[in-house]
């Protein structure tokens, strides 16, 4: 109960079964955020995004996934029905999810009457029978193997939009998955974002300004602006860029590519993608004292949560 107290005194478990638990509050409201965990390290999952809905003026549903399941057990249906009954008619449902929680946001859109959903690199199935899939997901692939295919939405108007790294084939993989339901699909994509295309959003100070856009006051045209600002706020088209060159038959020197990197940085300000660059371009070119500064300045500025990743690299630069 821990987690649902530090999200607010007011969330209500309306379902728990073995697999999944729902958390609510706000069904008075006109609007409510539905909301889905993503993977986690260590699960239980923590609810997603409980103190904006609020701020927002929406009422607030999560599912928390109690392993990393991509939602494929055989509560799922049950659990979206514990939702419906609690529920007004004239509610308008508004869905969200990233990774995982885009899966869960997508599959649970067939049995729950959502308005529209927002989905962030949504992967679909974590089942190598149906779908690509990661490698690093290979110690959950035996629980997410697919007994929910993805079907038509129940509310056959609504609007799917999805962010996602048009240049990353892990994940645009799977939105021929959403296409062949027949649903609508809007794409946003986000390039050289990779699997992360929110924390990029977050790191250009954007993030929220999008959330208000979109759930708040509903203007699309603003949020899907916001998007492409975000190419131009860590200069993720010249690291794209430059990421590209490097795995050409003619490739940049590792010198060239610092240099590179290091141009973009002074243009728009570090960042994490650009600083784990530029770590990866110094121990290449055997630049110790900066790969060490890059590490201490990764850690106070972007990975003080992290510290496990901060580990590695000092051990990278250890082995060096």
């Amino acid at each position: 109960m821990d987690d649902l107290k530090s999200a607010g005194d007011r969330l209500q478990i309306i379902y728990d079964g073995a697999d999944i638990r729902v958390v609510m509050r706000g069904a008075e409201r006109s609007r409510m955020l539905v909301a889905f965990s993503h993977w986690a390290a260590r699960p239980p999952h923590k609810p997603v995004l409980p103190t904006m809905a609020a701020d927002f003026g929406m009422g607030y549903a999560c599912f928390l996934a109690k392993r990393n399941h991509w939602w494929q057990t055989r509560d799922f249906p049950a659990a979206c029905a514990a939702l419906a009954e609690k529920l007004t008619l004239d509610i308008a449902l508004e869905g969200f999810g990233a990774s995982m929680g885009g899966a869960g946001a997508m599959l649970a859109a067939q049995y729950l009457p959502m308005q529209r959903l927002l989905a962030a690199v949504p992967l679909i199935y974590v089942d190598p029978a149906w779908a690509p899939w990661e490698t690093r997901f290979q110690q959950v692939v035996e629980d997410c193997r697919v007994i929910h295919p993805l079907a038509p939405a129940l509310n056959a108007g609504m609007v799917h939009h999805v962010i996602y790294d048009p240049f990353f084939a892990a994940d645009t993989a799977h939105l021929p998955q959403v296409r062949a339901t027949g649903r609508n699909l809007i794409r946003w994509p986000l390039p050289f974002a990779g699997h992360t295309p929110l924390l990029h959003m977050k790191d250009s100070g954007r993030l929220r300004d999008f959330f208000d856009a979109y759930f708040r006051r509903q203007d699309f045209t603003a949020a899907r602006a916001i998007i492409r600002n975000c190419r131009n706020d860590h200069g993720q088209m010249g690291l794209g860029w430059l990421k590209i060159q490097r795995g050409r038959t003619d490739p940049l020197s590792d010198a060239g590519y610092l240099r590179g990197l290091t141009a973009i940085e002074a243009r728009f300000g570090p960042n994490e993608a650009l600083l784990e660059a530029k770590f990866d371009a110094c121990l290449q070119l055997r630049q110790y004292q900066q790969a060490d500064q890059i590490i201490t300045l990764l850690e106070r500025d972007f990975l003080a949560q992290r510290p496990a990743k901060i580990a590695r690299m000092r051990h990278l630069l250890g082995r060096a």
